[in-house]
C-alpha cells in the first residue's frame, strides 16, 4: 500500500507502508520555502511512523542554493534515525 503524505507543483512524499520507506519524487526545483516544507514533513511524518528507509531520485531536484543544504545537513540529516539512500 502506498500512501501520499505530501504533495506539491515540486515533489511528493509517498510512504510505502510494507517496506517502512518514504520515497520523495521530485518533478522540479523548489523555492527554500518548500524545499524546507518537503523536508520537514519527511522527518515528522517518519518518526510518527517508524520509517526505516528513505529513498530520493536527485536527477529532478534541480539546483538547491548551498544556504539549505547547510539546513538540510544540520537540521534534518544529523537528526534523523532511518536510513538514508540516494
Amino acid at each position: 500500500m502506498e500512501e501520499v503524505i505530501y504533495k506539491s507543483s515540486s515533489a511528493s512524499l509517498v510512504f510505502k507502508k510494507e517496506k517502512l520507506i518514504i520515497e520523495l519524487i521530485w518533478t522540479k526545483s523548489s523555492d527554500s520555502f518548500e524545499y524546507r516544507e518537503i523536508f520537514s514533513n519527511l522527518v515528522e511524518f517518519g518518526r510518527r511512523n517508524k520509517v526505516r528507509y528513505f529513498l530520493s531520485d536527485l536527477r529532478k531536484e534541480g539546483h538547491v542554493p548551498i544556504e539549505d543544504l547547510q539546513w538540510l545537513n544540520e537540521e534534518v540529516l544529523m537528526k534523523i534515525d532511518f536510513p538514508i539512500e540516494s
